[in-house]
């Protein structure tokens, strides 16, 4: 199954790296999880039961099979977010001035 217009992860892969410790998640799960949540408007806890409930969102997310349990922590969401910066997470949006279009077009950071 392919998305009609899927988001341009890889603007997001350039700048999202972890520092020592915990393996990181990947990065197509923590931005499908949070193109998610701005769509819906939701808590983080709203994301992750809709995200166990439901394959359509486990899919935009890249998972290959239905899972029956979180493959990552609510708190990881957070943690994701504040790493990545406003500026970058506007990255993910196209409607915002500094969404993906205007990446694009070269006029974002």
């Amino acid at each position: 199954m392919q998305l009609g217009a899927q988001p341009d992860i890889l603007v997001v892969d350039v700048f999202y790296s972890d520092k020592a410790g915990h393996a990181p998640l990947p990065t197509r799960l923590m931005a499908g999880g949070s193109i998610l949540k701005h769509m819906h408007n939701l808590s983080d806890e709203d994301l992750c039961a809709r995200w166990i409930e439901n394959s359509y969102c486990q899919l935009f997310c890249v998972e290959e099979f239905f899972r029956h349990q979180l493959t990552f922590d609510r708190s990881s969401l957070t943690r994701w977010r504040q790493r990545m910066g406003e500026e970058r997470l506007a990255a993910l949006d196209p409607g915002e001035p500094g969404g993906r279009d205007a990446h694009r077009r070269g006029q974002a950071r």
